[in-house]
Parts: C-alpha cells; structure tokens; sequence
C-alpha cells in the first residue's frame, strides 16, 4: 500500500503491467493512471483501461508467440513496428582484474565454446553425464563453463568426468554483463531453457539452447541469426509437465534429456563450421 500510495503520487499518464498477479495488479490500480494496460490474466485487470490475452503455447495454425511479443502487444499502439530483442551494453564494462588476468589469456589462440549446464529446474537441466559427453567431442575448442557461485561444485564434476584436457570453470566468477560479453567470443553457447540462453540472445551470440522437460513454444526460446533448439525428436505424452520445470521428472524416465543426443547438440557447430 505505501508503494501504491507513493506511485499515486507520481502522478503517471500511463502504466504498462507485464505481470500477471494479483500483487502488481493492486499496484497498477493504485497509482490513478489514467491509461492502464496489461494482461487479462491478471486478477485484477477489471481496473484496467485495456486488456489483451496472454497465450501460451501453440495456436491452432501452429504458430506461437515469443514472449518479447507477448510483451509488445502491450505497447504497439505507442510503438507500432515488430518486438524488439532484449538488449544488453557489455561494452561499458570496465576491465576488472580478473577479466584482465584470465579471460583474456583464456581467449588467446584456441576457438572457444562456452557451456551453461544449470539450472533451478532439474527437469529443464541436460544431465552432467551428457554435458560431459559433449565436451569429449569438442577437442578442437576451449572450454568454458558459466553460472552462479552455486553451480560451481557441477562444474567440477562436469570438469573431473570429462577427457578434454582445456576445460575452465568461471562460474561465480563473471557477472552477468561479463557472461554476456564472453559469449560475444564464442563460438557456441549451450545452455538449458534458463537465463544464459536470454544472456546470448541481449548480444546476438551463436546460442544452443537445450529444451528437455519445457518447449519452445511456452515463448521463452532463444532469437537471432545464430541461434538454435535441440530437444528431443520423439514426442512425448508427458511433455511439457509444467511451465517452469520441477524438481524431478513426475514420469521417473526423463526421457525428454536422457533421449537428447550429442550430435543434435553438435549439430548447429558443425553446419556453422562447414560455411
């Protein structure tokens, strides 16, 4: 209410709500704008001045909606034209120490790919047996493996299991403005249906994003001219099980990862390397 009340205050001619709950709908209400779009999902989007659906998934002629359009149909009567990507500015970063010391020296000489195993959902995170695989037939890259200071001790394990002899493990290592910028370098990013994937689509970076229990048709896939989708050929009954993921598969098989293969994984460097 203090939040409202002081929003209130700001006196907005318009406000755009993403959000489809209940808590940014009183928010919405509350500021008195006098122009209110957002969903109709949102419980209270009767306070709205426009609503507009939220679809997820595939429409009856097959085609689905990106989430950046989703979003853009909030503004088109403001901005007309096509969504726009989202967009990160690694270029006003200032070198910091470690940057200097070991990414640039990381850098030198071999091509390299970059690999973003984790996830908070297990179900929408590739095995590490089959991360592990990948990497044995990458020998001709360096690699480097991204994420959270959590997603070390995978890493590790990812870097133990593995024959390649030039694996480094940068998680909670680099911020997020870096991983972007390191991606900018790469020859490939891998990555689960997780934020890294939206890290290399914000600077246009070659990007594979792995899909096991989520589908790209929730919206949430990469974009660009250098990005693509691995997910498994057989279609499955019980996927999607969900919209984010869960915490194991609810079937006990897994097949929508444990089905995925290394050469649909390498399929995109090859094609890329062939040209």
């Amino acid at each position: 209410m203090r939040l409202g009340l002081a929003l209130r205050k700001s006196s907005f001619d318009l406000v755009v709500n993403l959000h489809r709950f209940a808590s940014s709908g009183v928010l919405s209400a509350l500021t008195g704008a006098p122009v209110r779009v957002g969903f109709e999902k949102n419980p209270l989007s009767v306070f709205y001045t426009k609503r507009f659906p939220h679809e997820i998934g595939v429409r009856k002629d097959g085609t689905y909606l990106h989430e950046t359009e989703r979003n853009h149909l909030l503004i088109e009567e403001w901005c007309g034209g096509e969504a726009a990507l989202p967009r990160l500015y690694p270029e006003i970063l200032s070198i910091r120490p470690f940057w200097a010391e070991n990414i640039r020296a990381f850098l030198r000489e071999k091509k390299i790919v970059l690999m973003a195993p984790a996830s908070v959902w297990k179900t929408k995170q590739l095995p590490a047996e089959q991360w592990v695989e990948l990497t044995e037939r990458l020998h001709d890259y360096r690699i480097g493996i991204l994420g959270a200071k959590g997603d070390q001790a995978l890493a590790d394990e990812i870097i133990t299991a593995s024959r390649h002899p030039d694996i480094h493990n940068f998680c909670g290592r680099l911020n997020l403005l870096e991983s972007a910028k390191l991606m900018t370098h790469a020859e490939m990013t891998y990555a689960n249906d997780s934020a890294p994937l939206h890290l290399a689509t914000s600077v246009q970076a070659p990007v594979t994003a792995v899909f096991c229990s989520t589908i790209p048709a929730f919206g949430f896939g990469p974009k660009g001219p250098d990005a693509h989708v691995v997910e498994i050929r057989e279609k499955l009954n019980c996927r999607p099980c969900g919209l984010h993921g869960k915490k194991a598969c609810p079937e006990g098989h897994f097949k929508c990862a444990l089905s995925i293969e290394t050469g649909q994984l390498l399929q995109p460097l090859t094609q890329k390397k062939a040209r």
